[in-house]
């Protein structure tokens, strides 16, 4: 029974990370500075929005499966491990820096690396879950898809001419 708490309680901040995460890109999306990759913005909320319904479909069975409801967060080892590991990505600080990025490639390269912590943390928290979770799988394959494209949309505007013309931020001035 204690794998199904430590899976309700990996599920549930895993579904609050990806919230925050959803939101994050959507912001960044409809920010005017940020028009040369907005659309790929509003895909990466898009695909965090997905993943909101696979961790959602993971506490719904722990749910079911358990039934011990006032012992459900007593995984103190696992909860100190969330709290100290759980990245803190998505915040006023990262969107800045994505909106201030001299240009298009360098703002999908801080996006990139950003992805790449959370890649990181989803692996580390497979290895906290000590039964077969095709859902964790899943997110991970879906993660690292999603770095692959996006370096791959970064290398064509690093080769792209119309690169040069404008910097990411340069109409933040014009909208504050």
């Amino acid at each position: 029974m204690d794998y199904l708490k430590r899976y309700h309680l990996i599920a549930t901040a895993m579904l609050d990370f990806e919230k925050t995460g959803c939101d994050f890109y959507h912001c960044l999306s409809e920010h005017p500075a940020l028009d040369a990759i907005a659309g790929r913005l509003r895909q990466l909320a898009c695909n965090k929005a997905k993943e909101l319904d696979i961790f959602a479909g993971m506490l719904t069975i722990c749910d079911f499966l358990l039934t011990d409801y006032t012992r459900r967060y007593d995984m103190e080892e696992t909860s100190d491990w969330l709290k100290i590991n759980t990245p803190d990505l998505y915040h006023q600080d990262s969107a800045q820096q994505v909106i201030h990025a001299p240009m298009p490639a360098k703002a999908l390269g801080i996006v990139i690396d950003t992805e790449e912590i959370v890649l990181k943390f989803y692996r580390e928290i497979r290895k906290k879950i000590p039964m077969n979770i095709g859902q964790i799988d899943a997110v991970v394959t879906r993660q690292q898809t999603e770095i692959a494209e996006l370096k791959n949309l970064r290398e064509r505007l690093q080769n792209d001419d119309c690169n040069m013309q404008e910097p990411v931020g340069a109409l933040v001035g014009q909208t504050q």
